[in-house]
């Protein structure tokens, strides 16, 4: 076993360990806050249970369009539909094995030619660093609109412009020209000038891309609400603070480099931080929460995989 292999083994273990404490701190918590199963299951709102869980699940599928549409772009709309809804949701499981680089790596692995290697490579940077983008600004407009939502209106003009920018200027431009001639050198038939190209300020594009991230987000807490008050009954502005803690918690999982997709250290996050509520309640919300959104990918995961195996048999 070489140097390497130890290294990564004792990443691996570091993670586990993570994981394990913060799963053992969550369930302490719970324990200890009095969680009432009983209690909750009698005033709960089914309805507002399913309709909050439907709108979290939808807000998973649009955040998937924004690589798909910037795939589609730099592909010059040649690579087929299904295969970029393949890349896209099938390698988003990916992402729950440790590190970070386990989504891109299924992505590359499943693609026909250098060429369409480069494209995914591309698509994958650009609209990861603008989702986590949104990620970052997301908790802190929504705090600040909760407060004072005459900010909404200048939230949202900096997000979409900022995102118009980003995507025109295009993340390989952020990269030094050394590193993009060697990536142009490793693929075949795209050009430095192709490498470095991008999208339009006011193209279509953009917009698709764009109105995506946004729709999804708006989703994403109108979902989160609407769940919030129908298993605890909330005032909307409490409901969005927990909304502001999750999007925090969120962060904090996907900055937890060794925990696969942040298992336990977003949990923990949230348990720790939110307001309102109990910690047995909190941790009983950030189980579901994580258990919601395993199940959607899992679901467009399953659909995109059958999309794209049924059109390769067809081809056959």
């Amino acid at each position: 076993m070489n140097l390497r292999e130890n290294g990564r083994n004792f990443w691996h273990g570091v993670g586990l360990v993570i994981i394990l404490a913060s799963v053992y701190w969550v369930v302490q918590k719970a324990i200890a806050g009095g969680l009432d199963f009983r209690t909750l299951i009698e005033t709960a709102d089914l309805f507002r249970i399913i309709a909050g869980s439907a709108m979290l699940a939808l807000s998973v599928f649009l955040a998937g369009i924004p690589f798909i549409a910037i795939a589609r772009f730099f592909s010059k709309h040649e690579t087929p539909l299904d295969h970029l809804l393949f890349l896209q949701f099938c390698g988003q499981l990916a992402r729950h094995l440790p590190g970070r680089v386990w989504g891109l790596a299924f992505q590359l692995s499943n693609v026909r030619d250098s060429a369409l290697a480069s494209v995914v490579l591309r698509s994958h940077l650009d609209s990861a660093l603008l989702g986590l983008g949104w990620s970052v600004l997301f908790p802190i407009s929504l705090y600040a609109v909760n407060r004072y939502p005459w900010t909404l209106a200048y939230f949202v003009a900096l997000l979409l412009v900022a995102s118009a920018i980003f995507l025109s200027y295009g993340t390989f431009r952020l990269l030094p020209k050394r590193l993009c001639n060697w990536i142009s050198g490793k693929s075949a038939g795209v050009s430095g000038a192709e490498l470095l190209s991008a999208p339009t300020f006011f193209s279509r594009t953009n917009a698709i891309v764009i109105g995506a991230l946004l729709c999804s987000w708006v989703v994403f807490t109108s979902g989160m609400c609407v769940l919030i008050q129908g298993i605890f009954d909330l005032d909307l502005a409490v409901c969005l603070d927990i909304v502001v803690v999750y999007g925090i918690s969120w962060l904090a999982g996907y900055m937890s480099f060794l925990t696969p997709g942040g298992i336990g250290v977003r949990e923990a996050t949230f348990v720790l931080l939110v307001p309102a509520i109990s910690k047995g309640d909190a941790a009983l919300m950030a189980v579901y929460f994580r258990l919601i959104f395993l199940a959607t990918e899992f679901l467009l995961a399953g659909i995109a995989f059958i999309i794209y195996f049924l059109r390769n048999f067809r081809e056959k």
